[in-house]
């Protein structure tokens, strides 16, 4: 059941979108190739795989934060003890506080990048990012877990307790009279539960599971006036590309097939890191690692992650969300 509302309340409003997922949501690829003037575009997701013109670019400075974005941040590490009520609400800065790789010596970034950016250049308004992306991480409980855990039971738990109900607490302490509406759920996940052989219908199951644990626990801490419920973004894997991932691609496309307003994203047409061309890579050659201590492996690719982004942004434009 969707709790709460704007129109009895009269809060002013603000926007939020939610990330959850593994390594790809969290991102893996190396931001730094945000310098390359040809393929670090808007409009990249429809424009690709032809180089820049004309089309602006998205901001990268190295250590500046991000204009217009704001992001909950907890810690950098997934091996801390997530219970700890350490997060805070910060200007979104590449390779401070976007991802939960832990210290690294390069930049990443996930789709959550060219969504809020595309948001804020539409409207104006903050876009503000919960983000709790976990390297490896899969989605069934019968699956030996990766740190913190397991998706059911234990990392949905953590989104909704650790970081939505705390973040949400901070932001109405330093913005009295305004609430935050919640416009998207992206979820990008599932290469764990490939690896591990779960079939569709297992996985579907389990993500039945986890779905209705959100939405009986998430949709209460945000304004969700009438007609105008959150979205979710289910992104399309692309990372082992063997039969095991085809059957979890299934049972996503299956899920956005059976429940209204869930949309899917395809990451498929966007290449991955080691995929990169020697245009597409400049300034940065291929390594494992690369000169900034980057993997360029199966993980999607600076230009998908722009590219996956902006179709999630869209599909909330296209929603009437905004």
């Amino acid at each position: 059941m969707i709790q709460g509302s704007r129109i009895d309340q009269g809060y002013e409003e603000d926007y939020c979108i939610i990330v959850m997922g593994q390594s790809n949501a969290d991102g893996r690829c190396t931001a730094n190739r945000l310098a390359n003037t040809d393929f670090n575009y808007k409009g990249i997701s429809t424009g690709y795989p032809s180089a820049r013109t004309t089309e602006d670019q998205y901001p990268y400075s190295p250590g500046d934060a991000t204009q217009g974005l704001k992001i909950y941040f907890k810690t950098q590490f997934t091996s801390d003890d997530q219970s700890l009520d350490n997060g805070a609400w910060d200007d979104y800065t590449i390779g401070v506080n976007n991802a939960h790789f832990g210290a690294v010596s390069t930049y990443r970034i996930g789709p959550e990048f060219s969504m809020g950016v595309k948001l804020n250049d539409l409207t104006g308004k903050p876009i503000y990012i919960i983000k709790v992306g976990y390297s490896a991480t899969a989605l069934t409980n019968n699956i030996t877990p990766f740190t913190p855990g397991n998706w059911n039971n234990t990392n949905r738990q953590i989104a909704i307790e650790y970081f939505v109900a705390r973040a949400i607490r901070d932001y109405k302490a330093a913005n009295p009279g305004r609430r935050l509406r919640l416009l998207a759920v992206n979820w990008w996940q599932g290469e764990s539960d490939a690896q591990a052989g779960i079939s569709t219908a297992t996985y579907t199951a389990e993500f039945n599971q986890f779905k209705e644990y959100i939405r009986n626990n998430i949709y209460g801490y945000f304004l969700v006036p009438a007609g105008l419920d959150p979205i979710w973004n289910i992104v399309k894997l692309n990372f082992a590309n063997d039969a095991a991932e085809a059957l979890i691609n299934t049972a996503l496309t299956n899920i956005v097939a059976a429940n209204t307003g869930f949309h899917l994203v395809d990451s498929t047409p966007f290449p991955q890191c080691n995929d990169l061309t020697v245009a597409e890579r400049a300034p940065i050659a291929l390594g494992t690692p690369n000169s900034v201590g980057g993997q360029d492996n199966e993980h999607s690719s600076y230009i998908a992650q722009l590219a996956v982004g902006e179709l999630c942004a869209q599909n909330i434009i296209n929603a009437g969300l905004v």
